[in-house]
């Protein structure tokens, strides 16, 4: 029987730009904001009904993190999301352990300052009109209201 070797990457993520990561991968940010809370949104895109747990290192004092994501048969399942505070660290670390099978998982940051890389994600502006809009996996929305004084009135 032959053996094969898994080619592990470690992965730049300081954009906190929509990655893959594959058994045995890691993708490292290091320029995480002081004071600002961090979204980790994860998709399992193995296209199988195979869970995925993928560890996540913030903190040298504190063990890993697991956060499992589900299974996605035909690639329409459910995302995971994971929270790390900037007050606590300035590196976050996501990795996908090299004994995950044929797991897969798409991942990206998401606060107000990320991802600064959007390549991979639709950037769309959210109107302040009382519409709905639909929220579909790759789907980012924004809105900055214009600053003004605002007039309330007492009852």
């Amino acid at each position: 029987m032959e053996s094969f070797a898994i080619a592990a990457s470690q992965i730049n993520w300081n954009g906190g730009q929509r990655i893959t990561l594959t058994p045995g991968d890691t993708a490292t940010c290091t320029t995480l904001r002081l004071g600002q809370i961090y979204g980790i949104f994860i998709y399992n895109s193995a296209g199988s009904d195979n869970n995925a747990t993928v560890n996540v290192v913030w903190s040298k004092s504190q063990p890993p993190a697991r956060i499992t994501v589900p299974g996605t048969t035909a690639n329409a399942g459910l995302a995971s999301l994971g929270f790390v505070p900037g007050t606590d660290t300035q590196t976050i670390s996501v990795s996908l352990p090299s004994n995950s099978g044929i797991a897969r998982v798409e991942l990206w940051l998401g606060s107000t300052s990320m991802p600064t890389n959007k390549s991979g994600l639709n950037n769309n502006q959210l109107q302040a009109n009382g519409e709905q809009y639909p929220f579909n996996k790759y789907n980012r929305y924004y809105s900055a209201p214009p600053s003004k004084w605002m007039k309330f009135d007492h009852y």
